[in-house]
């Protein structure tokens, strides 16, 4: 078993600085959404019966091929008093896809999407995020005011075009629009007033 993928994951995730930043409020979403996206293309292709959104790929691929108990560890110990419980669940979930995507098991998925590399991007960018189980929704802020993502069965996901490519460039404009959104909300608000 290599460990140069989870090795790679790891030093990602110990280098975040996790203080969410509203700025970016409009590439989390997309990010978030690109995440279910790219998880529904890897489980569909691998179990058509157990399609899902969220989860621990790794485990679906081979439950034998885990990161090693030491780097969970570090992850948990480095994200105690950090996050939130959910990051820590996703973040050990990327772990152990580090390690599971390279077996034999997973060369069906070899020309799919890394599905948990948005979601990494996400927190690299200050993202954030919480299932709100009152109003079934993905919260993207600290303090439940920032957008969020309605929970949505799985094949409302299941659609070939991404969300948005990762490079900054198409980060960058998500954000540019999502602020220009808003702003065109904040004006058609005073015009009711």
């Amino acid at each position: 078993m290599s460990t140069k993928a989870a090795d790679r994951i790891l030093e990602t995730i110990l280098s975040v600085n996790w203080t969410y930043d509203p700025q970016h409020q409009g590439s989390h979403v997309l990010l978030l959404q690109e995440h279910f996206r790219r998880m529904v293309l890897n489980t569909k292709h691998l179990d058509e019966s157990n399609i899902f959104i969220t989860g621990d790929l790794g485990d679906a691929v081979n439950p034998q091929a885990r990161a090693p108990e030491s780097y969970v560890r570090q992850l948990r110990e480095h994200l105690l008093e950090r996050t939130w419980p959910s990051f820590v669940h996703v973040l050990e979930y990327a772990l152990h896809w580090a390690v599971a995507r390279y077996t034999p098991e997973a060369a069906v998925l070899k020309d799919l999407p890394d599905p948990y590399k948005p979601i990494l991007v996400m927190y690299e960018r200050g993202g954030t995020f919480t299932f709100d189980h009152k109003t079934d929704t993905y919260q993207l802020s600290m303090n439940f005011e920032g957008p969020a993502v309605p929970k949505l069965p799985w094949w409302k996901w299941n659609r070939r075009q991404p969300f948005i490519r990762l490079d900054n460039i198409a980060l960058e404009e998500a954000d540019l629009d999502w602020h220009d959104f808003l702003s065109e909300q904040n004006v058609d608000d005073e015009h009711k007033r």
